[in-house]
């Protein structure tokens, strides 16, 4: 069973949730329902769970206070959250799992399911506490990325990545000291998360970081010289936009 704890401060939202995970989540058994940060604490030193399901605000502080307060945490996290945006963003860089309210079943299900396997591998127990480290260390201004690979977690500056480039479901990662990296996550998974940290992508296959970029090739679309020696070809339809935001630079 996946011992699961619940962490939120309106009451209507916890027992709906709980509600949904009895009914519709098999394996999971619900422990503890707690009521803001400081009931959280004591329910998760308590119950030892697997899973623990924390909204982020709360009137005695937020879900990243609850967290700075386990040490090593173990336990796999989804937060519940309404739209907030620097949040969504950390979450994604940290590769950590959320869901908006109100909570569509489909995408719990789907967040559960998640969380057993890394459980069920062991992974989730090894991998929950760098990820909750990037989480609580997430800058804005120079953000570090958790990526997915078929063997590992790698946690890296943003601004480290010189390209990406779609290969099928997977990406590789160029990065400025010449290693490579391959994600286990598609191109599309990227695209939304990184696009405002000086990348863009000049190809459906293609994402270059401008501050690599060296020298632009005119050619039938044209073609992209980075810093590292790479070509990367530049599509009809997206040389405008190119032109125009590395004009800027």
């Amino acid at each position: 069973m996946l011992r699961t704890v619940i962490v939120d401060d309106e009451s209507n939202s916890s027992e709906s949730l709980k509600t949904l995970l009895s009914k519709y989540c098999t394996g999971v058994e619900v422990v503890a329902v707690a009521d803001g940060v400081e009931d959280g604490v004591s329910c998760i030193e308590r119950h030892d769970p697997d899973l623990v399901m924390l909204d982020i605000q709360m009137q005695d502080g937020t879900g990243f206070d609850l967290l700075k307060r386990i040490p090593s945490p173990s336990f796999q996290v989804v937060f519940t959250t309404a739209h907030d945006e620097f949040a969504i963003k950390a979450f994604r860089f940290s590769a950590i799992d959320y869901l908006l309210k109100p909570i569509i079943l489909e995408e719990l299900e789907a967040a559960v399911e998640r969380a057993k396997r890394m459980v069920l591998n062991r992974t989730g127990k090894e991998g929950a506490e760098p990820l909750i480290e990037n989480l609580l260390a997430f800058d804005n201004t120079n953000p570090r990325i958790t990526i997915s690979t078929d063997k590992a977690l790698e946690i890296l500056p943003v601004m480290d990545i010189v390209r990406l480039e779609s290969d099928g479901n997977y990406t590789r990662f160029y990065l400025n000291d010449g290693r490579r990296i391959i994600s286990s996550k598609h191109l599309k998974h990227y695209d939304e998360m990184i696009l405002g940290q000086n990348f863009l992508r000049v190809h459906k296959s293609h994402i270059i970081n401008l501050n690599f970029v060296t020298r632009y090739m005119k050619s039938e679309g044209g073609t992209i010289q980075l810093s590292n020696g790479d070509e990367v070809p530049l599509s009809r339809r997206r040389k405008d936009l190119f032109l125009e935001v590395y004009s800027r630079q």
